[in-house]
């Protein structure tokens, strides 16, 4: 087969083809993908009472699972499994093993919808979690990659936390499943602290070298610290009596962001969407966290819009942001988005504002609604302006 054939669109489904070369390019649009349909389905599902058709969950508990673990978590898995072959310089798993990890998360999106024994869905979910375990293992641990080997145990914890949250929702113990997706989204906030950390001002101080961005080595590591007691302090604090509140812990946590964000010469990169889109999502990340903990204490601030600013403004907008210029590195083309992906960007600033800000003033079903469609809209520009990337050639190769 001639390779200028593997980029046709009529040859997708052969693993030569250079959408399953890496990571990035299957399970960046399968999330992106999701994040349109899933959101879509949640707002109509909302808005009407007349649909019959249902999620096999609960579905609140399905509308956390997919965009947290089945939106999240994939473009996590994404990013390390692609990011993992520039740390070690090895072959990061491609062709058959990323059509069968593409094909198992295609399959727990449909076992979600259908009348099946749990345990058919939790095995599924289990499978796709050993093979993205496993893909990066294979990598760090021969590459002797030890800077990078704390994102091992930290995906065994978020993999536990996605089918102990499956088990305790099929046995119709929601409070407790809530519980445990919140604590996975708070590891995921240390996920975003580790890679923010290293991306974030690295990018800034090559693209604006007059940023006066500042290393905080030491604030790095009381940070890591604090992220981790914090979410293993909201963990326990909601199944066994705790003597750490989570609430002054993630807090503080906040505050640590928020001064570690100061040193990165954010206003200096104004002009630069791929930069400020990343700024921006940091600061929600130190502002979410800091609201959260302040909720937590029941005072002034409600949960659910603390958390719709971690998840909406910290990790939808970051994530946004990362694929659009991880796609762009890794691909092979310049490392400058067109207006089109500046218009989503702000698109995905204004979900994040509207979901925490109307529903404080009483306008909750707006204040949803709105947000979930400028989600839509962002992530939808995403893929209009991106399919052609993740499903084209690799200009590096040419």
């Amino acid at each position: 087969m001639a390779a200028s054939h593997l980029f046709s669109p009529r040859h997708l489904f052969s693993p030569r083809h250079v959408f399953w070369s890496l990571a990035f390019r299957p399970l960046f649009f399968l999330a992106a993908l999701l994040a349109v349909v899933a959101m879509g389905t949640w707002l109509v599902m909302l808005n009407s009472t007349w649909i019959t058709l249902r999620p096999a969950l609960p579905l609140l508990l399905w509308h956390i699972h997919e965009m947290l673990f089945g939106f999240g978590f994939t473009v996590a898995a994404g990013f390390l499994l692609t990011a993992a072959q520039n740390w070690t310089g090895l072959r990061s798993p491609h062709g058959v093993y990323l059509m069968v990890l593409a094909g198992l998360w295609l399959l727990i999106r449909a076992l979600l919808w259908l009348d099946v024994p749990a345990i058919a869905l939790i095995l599924a979910q289990a499978i796709w979690w050993l093979m993205v375990i496993v893909g990066l293992g294979i990598l760090l641990i021969p590459a002797n990659s030890r800077r990078n080997y704390q994102f091992l145990p930290i995906l065994v914890v978020i993999a536990s936390l996605n089918l102990c949250f499956l088990w305790f929702a099929a046995q119709e113990q929601d409070a407790l499943a809530v519980h445990l997706a919140r604590s996975a989204l708070l590891v995921f906030c240390l996920v975003m602290g580790i890679v923010g950390g290293r991306v974030i001002p690295m990018f800034t101080r090559n693209v604006v070298p007059h940023s006066n961005v500042r290393a905080t080595p030491r604030l790095n590591w009381v940070l890591l610290f604090f992220s981790i007691l914090g979410a293993c302090a909201y963990l326990l604090h909601g199944v066994v009596p705790s003597p750490v509140s989570p609430a002054w812990v993630l807090m503080l946590v906040a505050v640590l962001h928020l001064i570690r964000l100061a040193h990165w010469g954010g206003w200096h990169c104004r002009h630069e969407p791929l930069l400020w889109s990343l700024h921006l999502s940091y600061l929600a990340l130190g502002l979410g966290l800091g609201f959260f903990g302040l909720a937590h204490t029941g005072y002034w601030f409600g949960q659910s819009e603390a958390l719709h600013l971690i998840t909406v403004g910290a990790m939808g907008f970051m994530i946004l942001s990362m694929i659009s210029r991880v796609s762009l590195g890794h691909s092979g083309r310049p490392l400058r988005v067109s207006k089109v992906m500046a218009i989503a960007f702000g698109l995905m600033a204004a979900a994040a504002c509207v979901r925490v800000l109307l529903p404080l003033f009483d306008w909750l079903l707006l204040g949803w609604n709105l947000s979930g469609l400028l989600w839509i809209a962002a992530f939808s520009l995403f893929l209009l302006a991106y399919v052609p990337v993740l499903t084209g050639p690799d200009l590096r190769h040419r």
